[in-house]
């Protein structure tokens, strides 16, 4: 009993088991909001951890082994915005700024640390583009979760607003943060959360997460742009995560080209029945 009142990072692994591992699990839940996908990261993690300590070091048991993991949707659909509800959002924000964080989220498709990290001298008016170097989370900046940087195209609706919102006045440097707290420094990410689901009820607008508003720019572009761009504009690694959107793309044009086939495999059919028979 006495493991129970002290904080994982005060224990001997050995003091560790699968109750404490439970408790600190439900307490970042309730902090940070994360994914049942990013939760079930976490255990892997851990249990990785604990059976190298029970290899290398002789650790009698893996307490991360015992806890049950979250369960995972099966399907992979996802809430997205259209182009009008996602402006009704941003008329709703509580600020200018959060406007302009949502609307550069839905038309930009970066997450919300890149956003964050998001400096005046990323952004390149004159290509019309944002170059993402960095992510923020945790109280640190560190690279994009790809790894790499990236540059997205800026359309005009966010270079409109984000050079409305420069024009507040204090925002001179090219090395300050374009959505920042009032002393200039980072926001914090469960306040940016917080405030967009009360946008999302003001406007109402269906439930959602924020990240949700970056699936809303994967399925909006891939209507115009093709896999290849829609990946590097979201930097994923893999084409695999960015084929999702596909099935969100409008099938409209490719409805009209089998329609025409189709048409004239019908006349070419009726053709071939009204000639004499053996015929050439």
């Amino acid at each position: 009993m006495q493991a129970l009142n002290r904080s994982p990072g005060e224990l001997r692994l050995e003091d560790i088991d699968v109750g404490t591992l439970e408790r600190w699990r439900d307490a970042f839940a309730v902090e940070r909001s994360p994914t049942n996908r990013t939760l079930q990261k976490y255990t892997i993690a851990l249990g990785s951890v604990f059976k190298r300590a029970m290899r290398v070091y002789g650790l009698p048991s893996n307490p991360a082994a015992l806890m049950e993991r979250p369960r995972l949707r099966r399907t992979k659909e996802i809430v997205v915005l259209t182009a009008p509800e996602v402006r009704a959002l941003v008329a709703a924000a509580e600020s200018m700024q959060d406007g302009a964080v949502y609307l550069a989220a839905a038309f930009t498709g970066l997450r919300m640390g890149e956003l964050l990290a998001l400096r005046w001298r990323h952004i390149d008016p004159v290509q019309e583009s944002l170059h993402v170097r960095a992510s923020f989370a945790r109280d640190v900046e560190s690279t994009p979760k790809s790894g790499s940087a990236r540059t997205v195209p800026m359309v005009a609706d966010v270079s409109k607003t984000l050079t409305a919102l420069r024009g507040r006045g204090h925002h001179d440097n090219n090395h300050e943060l374009v959505f920042c707290g009032p002393a200039g420094g980072h926001l914090d990410p469960n306040g940016v959360r917080k405030r967009f689901e009360v946008a999302l009820e003001k406007a109402e607008l269906p439930p959602m997460r924020f990240h949700e508003l970056r699936h809303t720019f994967g399925t909006l572009a891939i209507q115009r742009a093709s896999i290849l761009q829609v990946q590097n504009w979201l930097g994923h690694a893999d084409i695999k995560t960015t084929q999702v959107y596909l099935r969100y793309r409008s099938q409209a044009e490719d409805a009209a080209l089998l329609s025409e086939v189709f048409a004239v495999s019908a006349g070419a059919s009726a053709r071939y029945r009204a000639s004499p028979a053996g015929s050439q």
